[in-house]
């Protein structure tokens, strides 16, 4: 008796954009250059586009490809695309806050808009984005005043000279080895939704054998040590998975070397993590006195909890105006397409 074997594909889940103290801040226009085959989801609603995206990993994983998944900025129930590395596509929805440039590959859903219909509720529409952007402000704001009191936070600890960088990051680079291509991916593995802080580090270190994080080291300098690594093993050939601060995101706080199956970060996020440096003198610093934490949040979560409901409104009246029997041909064709 022969048994059947379905080789589904794996997931990886991460964030390309997230709101920071400098507003939104992405990473999707640096993700576009080293996927050969692109699409872009424009017009309807995040709803609608997710559902797309969500529809087509279905069918992917299926096919036994694995995915990785971009989630929303604001609400991470709402994907914002997908990477296909076996396939060298990127599917991705649009984003006016985002400027992404493509002469081709662009479906618009709003060519399945009644446009009578549509002037109906254009006003309320257009009422509720002017709140959703000024709501956005606000949040900004917030998160900009937040990050300064994180700055002040991230100034304990250790700051090495560049001697001492450049030795800890050549230590950590004696056990790697060399592969064809080395490629850096930014992303944000942890960021601030309207359901809170939202992390997928737990999965993306699930596959991590070794754990290391710079003991006793001020944030900023363990960045920079972080930074030099990361370099350092793109030249010898090294994929790097660099993870950024979603409040700071000039601030490198994890890196995944999945060839040699390592994190390297700034502080432990699980447990597992072992302290890296042993020199003597390394002053002790309690992990919790670094980060903010959620309560810290709260009135930049009210915001977008109420900016999220407001996005909701307007989907109600935008979905009075598309043809939805419509749509679902094009994501059976999309589907096609992309399998063929």
């Amino acid at each position: 008796m022969k048994i059947l074997a379905l080789l589904v594909g794996r997931k990886i889940e991460y964030f390309l954009s997230s709101h920071s103290g400098g507003g939104l801040v992405t990473f999707i226009n640096d993700m576009w250059r080293f996927c050969q085959k692109k699409v872009l989801l424009a017009g309807g609603t995040d709803q609608i586009r997710s559902r797309i995206i969500r529809n087509v990993i279905i069918e992917l994983q299926d096919r036994g490809y694995d995915v990785e998944i971009i989630h929303g900025t604001l609400n991470p129930d709402i994907l914002e695309g997908i990477i296909v590395p076996k396939l060298d596509l990127a599917l991705i929805s649009d984003n006016p806050h985002w400027e992404v440039k493509l002469k081709e590959g662009i479906i618009n859903l709003d060519q399945y808009r009644d446009n009578e219909k549509y002037q109906i509720y254009k006003s309320k529409i257009h009422d509720l984005y002017e709140q959703i952007n000024m709501n956005l402000e606000l949040a900004w704001d917030q998160l900009q005043q937040l990050q300064q009191k994180f700055r002040e936070k991230c100034d304990q600890g250790w700051e090495p000279d560049g001697r001492h960088a450049l030795y800890v990051a050549e230590k950590i680079l004696e056990a790697l080895f060399s592969v064809d291509e080395g490629r850096i991916n930014h992303r944000f593995g942890q960021i601030l939704t309207c359901r809170g802080l939202t992390s997928y580090y737990p999965q993306l270190l699930a596959n991590c054998s070794t754990k290391y994080y710079l003991n006793g080291v001020k944030y900023f300098s363990g960045s920079g040590i972080l930074k030099l690594v990361t370099r350092e093993a793109v030249l010898k050939g090294l994929t790097v998975d660099v993870y950024h601060n979603f409040l700071e995101p000039e601030l490198v706080e994890l890196i995944i070397l999945a060839d040699a199956n390592l994190a390297l970060a700034i502080r432990p996020f699980e447990q597992g993590f072992q302290p890296l440096l042993k020199y003597e003198n390394i002053p002790t610093v309690s992990e919790s006195d670094y980060y903010l934490q959620e309560e810290d949040f709260q009135g930049v979560l009210n915001l977008l909890a109420e900016t999220e409901g407001l996005y909701d409104q307007c989907a109600v009246f935008y979905h009075e105006t598309l043809d939805f029997k419509e749509i679902s041909n094009l994501e059976e064709g999309l589907k096609g397409e992309i399998l063929a």
